[in-house]
């Protein structure tokens, strides 16, 4: 059977921490599934599958901003990315690799006359710059059919927008700057000219987000 794609930009696709599950104009550090675009696949007869999808990285950022991408398939149906409940078929988390990924999904996703969803996901690393990101399947050869054969796109590429990478606004907290004998730690009570290796104070350092939930990597660059 001959299979038929159709693109739909959905970048990017998160909660931002409201309960709204809906396509944000931006994607802050650290989201771990950022829908980037939605793909619908159908046959115009007999019933076809998809084995892999390359997907191609677009934007200003580096590939090592986004942690991994996925495939997840439309469990339910409703042409909508929801991570809790597309459970059903989710590919392995594959690196860009020189701006590009081959995914494979966890099973063949099974292609018939009525139109089936998956969805590129993006993990924003938490160390992610604060360049853009986004996501294309320059053309059908970037789809793999497990069995059947692809059909031309109806458009040139299929492209999601490119979305800035926004840095969170995670503090760092500095804890506990004293003895701590219980992890192995103290204060030399005395120190003599010449003495290397003198330990002074221990700083324990913790991620901190004012918003609550996970936070992501707080970067340390000096200390006076």
């Amino acid at each position: 059977p001959t299979i038929n794609t159709i693109g739909q930009d959905i970048a990017a696709w998160w909660d931002p921490g409201n309960g709204n599950l809906s396509t944000q104009t931006y994607v802050d550090q650290g989201v771990t599934n950022a829908g980037m675009l939605r793909l619908g696949f159908w046959t115009d007869a007999f019933q076809g599958a998809i084995n892999a999808i390359n997907i191609t990285r677009l934007g200003s950022g580096n590939d090592a901003d986004v942690s991994s991408v996925q495939i997840y398939a439309d469990c339910n149906n409703d042409g909508l990315f929801e991570p809790t409940e597309d459970q059903c078929n989710v590919s392995a988390s594959v690196p860009f690799s020189q701006g590009s990924a081959l995914v494979t999904l966890a099973n063949n996703l099974t292609v018939t006359p009525t139109t089936n969803y998956v969805f590129v996901v993006y993990a924003i690393s938490p160390a992610a710059g604060t360049g853009s990101q986004g996501a294309q399947l320059g053309s059908p050869s970037d789809v793999t059919p497990g069995d059947g054969k692809m059909a031309p796109f109806s458009q040139q590429t299929i492209n999601s927008s490119t979305v800035p990478v926004i840095a969170s606004n995670d503090e760092l907290n500095v804890l506990n700057p004293v003895n701590d004998p219980t992890g192995g730690f103290r204060v030399h009570p005395v120190a003599t000219q010449g003495d290397a290796n003198v330990t002074v104070m221990k700083l324990t350092m913790q991620a901190r987000s004012p918003a609550g939930g996970i936070a992501n990597d707080v970067i340390w660059t000096h200390l006076r």
